[in-house]
Formats: structure tokens, C-alpha cells, sequence
């Protein structure tokens, strides 16, 4: 079997990409076969990396 592997095209903002609803995403992966989201970690997010997690399935940092 081979992998499946999914391309994005960028949004209109210049250096960002455009955000799918985790609704959404969830069924494509269900109806593709996809089992792994890559995500771009710009600087904004990587500085809320080592943050304190505190939710129902996570916590870290706390």
C-alpha cells in the first residue's frame, strides 16, 4: 500500500496559509485514508510551544 499524501495551495494572505475546520479535516482523513495533518510552525506559533497546557485530554507545564 502506498502512502497518500495531500498538497495545499496558500491563501490569499502573503505569508500564511488558510485554516480548515477540524470538522473538516477529520473527514478528510475518514474518507481518504490520511492519517497525519503537517502543520507550518511559524514563529507565532512556536513561541506558544513550551506554554503551559492545561485541557481534558492534555496537561503539561501546570
Amino acid at each position: 500500500r502506498h502512502p497518500k499524501v495531500a498538497y495545499f495551495a496558500p491563501s490569499g494572505k502573503a505569508t500564511r496559509l488558510g485554516g480548515v475546520a477540524p470538522a473538516v479535516v477529520a473527514q478528510i482523513h475518514r474518507e481518504a485514508g490520511f492519517a497525519l495533518t503537517l502543520v507550518k510552525a511559524d514563529e507565532e506559533f512556536l513561541a506558544l510551544w513550551d506554554d503551559p497546557v492545561l485541557t481534558p485530554g492534555l496537561r503539561w507545564g501546570i
